[in-house]
């Protein structure tokens, strides 16, 4: 600092800046060159080191030499990319605040952060994993996982209906049962989901007081329980009795693919 360039001492100086910072060749090797999120995440991999000891491990090293591949072995425990990171309850936590024992008593807001020091298929992210069901078991992308449905005609007509009470054109309807099997191990009793579907004959009526239904557009209508809803327990099935418009002839009648959506 006491020198300025062009004068005889800082020549001097500068004649061995190269020694002192050599510059990196062109294919020098590259470790998270779009910058490492954490320096002192530690790597077991790599004897313990952290990340930033070993990007600082590559200078010296090209790209394709022995030891330049086994430093990029590891790199995606310090850079993952957003693609690379331990998933743990992706579509939320409807309360972060709860303890899960298995967990070393960690909360499931707890367990979420550290989930983004890891990467997903490693060892801890799948102990991690693991317990998942415990932070976001009620979350519908879960029961989605657990439910299947069955549907079983029941009368095109004879079956005591009052269809014009139902508004049905013609006074003509159908009754079909909704089984919706549960094969969860644990109960579900959240109610914050529905269960859309598309029907080409509109729905009248869900003879049922946990569950109740409506339109949407077109042939879009959807299924979802009530207030009274008291959950699906393990390996349970709940039946639905419906109305639809019209009647039924084929099992084409029935458009496949229901999907269940959360609603919060």
């Amino acid at each position: 600092a006491a020198y300025s360039n062009g004068d005889s001492l800082c020549n001097t100086i500068q004649s061995e800046e190269s020694t002192c910072c050599p510059s990196e060749p062109a294919d020098h090797c590259t470790f998270c060159e779009e910058g490492i999120p954490d320096l002192t995440v530690v790597i077991p991999e790599a004897g313990g080191q952290t990340c930033g000891e070993i990007r600082q491990s590559t200078a010296g090293h090209v790209n394709g030499d022995g030891i330049c591949n086994a430093i990029q072995s590891v790199e995606r425990q310090c850079c993952p990319g957003p693609a690379d990171l331990c998933v743990f309850c992706k579509g939320g936590i409807p309360d972060l605040t709860v303890v899960i024992p298995e967990a070393g008593g960690q909360t499931c807001g707890e367990i979420k952060q550290s989930s983004a020091s890891f990467i997903t298929g490693d060892e801890t992210c799948n102990i991690i994993q693991s317990v998942e069901r415990k932070c976001c078991m009620h979350m519908a992308s879960n029961l989605a996982d657990d439910l299947s449905l069955r549907i079983q005609m029941a009368s095109n007509f004879d079956h005591g209906i009052d269809c014009a009470s139902h508004n049905a054109d013609w006074s003509l309807c159908y009754s079909q049962l909704f089984v919706f099997e549960y094969a969860g191990t644990e109960a579900y009793t959240d109610n914050n989901f529905a269960i859309y579907f598309s029907s080409i004959h509109r729905l009248l009526h869900v003879d049922h007081p946990d569950f109740e239904h409506g339109h949407v557009v077109g042939d879009l209508t959807y299924i979802k329980p009530t207030a009274s809803f008291k959950g699906f327990e393990p390996s349970s099935e709940i039946i639905l009795p419906v109305v639809f418009e019209y009647w039924s002839v084929q099992e084409s009648d029935k458009m496949p693919r229901f999907f269940v959506v959360d609603s919060r």
